[in-house]
């Protein structure tokens, strides 16, 4: 298994994802997907936007299509079993 793959996909998903974020962040906002603070929590005076979590998933979904765009037949196969096994 080729190591630059991996390493290539890697730093692209996470670039994504600290791309995806602020923008996740702002879509939250215009949707008023945005958790509000009780009298509880006093910490945070803001509100919290909710949809980071797309930004991650949408990170990692990238970084795996790069991985099997530059990845061989043999690896692939790999993933497949990897992500069989995990799901």
């Amino acid at each position: 298994m080729e190591i630059l793959p991996l390493i290539v996909s890697f730093f692209l998903a996470a670039l994504a994802t600290a791309v995806l974020t602020p923008v996740a962040g702002k879509l939250a906002t215009l949707l008023r997907v945005i958790d509000r603070p009780s009298e509880r929590k006093v910490s945070d005076r803001q509100g919290i936007p909710l949809l980071g979590g797309l930004a991650v998933v949408a990170g990692c979904a990238i970084g795996l299509f790069a991985y099997v765009l530059m990845a061989g037949e043999s690896d692939l196969a790999k993933v497949r079993d990897h992500l069989a096994a995990f799901m």
